[in-house]
């Protein structure tokens, strides 16, 4: 099975404020040049998708990276 995020968004935080984006095309993470974080965050709604009383033995995220 596979799932895709139900939402997704990106932490900006910097020495002058701290924003966050929920509806750019890209997610970031890491630090910037001016030593300011980025993290990305994912949501999915597990519960909706898999039956009741099943278990879950593992998982795998996979991202693409599309610029460093």
């Amino acid at each position: 099975m596979s799932l895709n995020p139900s939402h997704d968004g990106t932490l900006y935080q910097s020495a002058v404020s701290e924003l966050a984006n929920g509806v750019g095309e890209f997610l970031f993470s890491g630090e910037t040049s001016n030593e300011e974080l980025r993290r990305a965050v994912l949501a999915f709604d597990v519960a909706s998708a898999i039956p009741a009383g099943a278990t879950i033995t593992s998982a795998t995220l996979t991202l693409t990276l599309n610029k460093t």
